[in-house]
């Protein structure tokens, strides 16, 4: 049986007429992305243990390796590192400092910042437990896998925006953190149950509960936003 390309995926898209996507829409978008950038890292790491060369890779894909020769390079003008390099030598000739760098604005978002504080207590709680074995251990696995991505999940909402044909897509990225929090709570919930990390993982599950429902709070403003933004 022939496969066909992954890039030909025949499931069913949204409809690109429509002139605002709701979150059903946005939610089967990115599901299908998902399986695509799945099968890429499949075929990634088939190539990676087939003991050839990565430079192949980049060769058959028409990727040439940065030799950082800007002045014979005929794609300078079009490469943002030369541009980066053109400005900073301006600002130097010119005295002009360096541009403040200004925080993202989604780092002062509730949810972000919480979920962000469960993730760095989460890997801090990993890193204690001498024995792990992601391999076989299911719930370290589960805690590994979901606990970061909350909060990766709401500041991709916010790069996603808030105009009235994004801000369901912001929607369906934090229910998606939403969902990596429940997981990463149910995970917890069983590694309470083992004597040795009860007290720390109770301690845990507790800050993402809190996490969790900052998250819906979030969900719930940008529904009632996208309900003003399209006129309901």
């Amino acid at each position: 049986m022939q496969l066909e390309p992954i890039w030909e995926d025949r499931d069913p898209l949204p409809d690109f007429e429509k002139e605002y996507w709701d979150e059903d829409d946005w939610e089967r978008f990115m599901t299908i992305q998902d399986k695509k950038v799945d099968e890429l890292m499949r075929l990634d790491e088939l190539f990676l243990n087939s003991g050839l060369d990565p430079s192949v890779d980049l060769g058959l894909m028409g990727i040439v390796e940065c030799d950082h020769k800007c002045e014979d390079c005929s794609d300078r003008y079009s490469c943002w590192e030369y541009e980066e390099k053109l400005a900073k030598e301006s600002r130097e000739a010119r005295g002009i400092p360096e541009p403040e760098r200004e925080e993202p604005a989604f780092k002062n978002l509730p949810a972000y910042k919480l979920s962000f504080d469960f993730a760095i207590r989460a890997m801090e709680f990993l890193k204690t437990i001498s024995d792990k074995d992601y391999e076989s251990d299911q719930d370290l696995y589960k805690l590994a896998w979901n606990c970061g991505m909350a909060g990766a999940k709401i500041a991709g909402g916010d790069g996603i925006g808030y105009r009235p044909d994004s801000i369901c897509g912001n929607i369906a990225n934090c229910k998606r953190g939403a969902n990596a929090m429940a997981a990463s709570i149910e995970a917890l919930d069983a590694l309470s149950k083992r004597p040795k990390l009860t007290k720390r993982a109770l301690e845990l599950k507790a800050m993402g509960e809190t996490a969790l429902k900052e998250i819906w709070a979030r969900i719930e403003g940008l529904r009632a936003e996208a309900r003003r933004l399209h006129g309901e």
